[in-house]
């Protein structure tokens, strides 16, 4: 979890994908999102498990796939990096 730097231009909840392409959903309703994302994109697996990046309007944002997914070993993009450092969101 990361906390917010400086305030946001536009505070919103989403999913925020490997290439920094960032998914709006309404407050704290990112796992219907997910739902719809896996249906429209093709997804095989929750956006969290493929090193999406949960983002909340609060200020945080949270990543779960620092940990193995499958065996490969996932870090955030540098693509997301430059997302959440735009947008206000400080990266560890």
């Amino acid at each position: 979890m990361a906390k917010l730097s400086h305030s946001l231009t536009a505070a919103v909840d989403g999913w925020l994908d490997r290439e920094g392409k960032f998914y709006p959903c309404k407050f704290n309703h990112h796992d219907e999102a997910a739902g719809k994302l896996i249906k429209k994109l093709g997804l095989k697996h929750p956006p969290e498990y493929l090193g999406w990046i949960k983002v909340h309007s609060a200020g945080c944002w949270f990543f779960r796939a620092d940990e193995y997914i499958g065996r490969q070993y996932v870090k955030i993009t540098e693509a997301q990096n430059k997302w959440l450092f735009d947008n206000g969101y400080e990266v560890e």
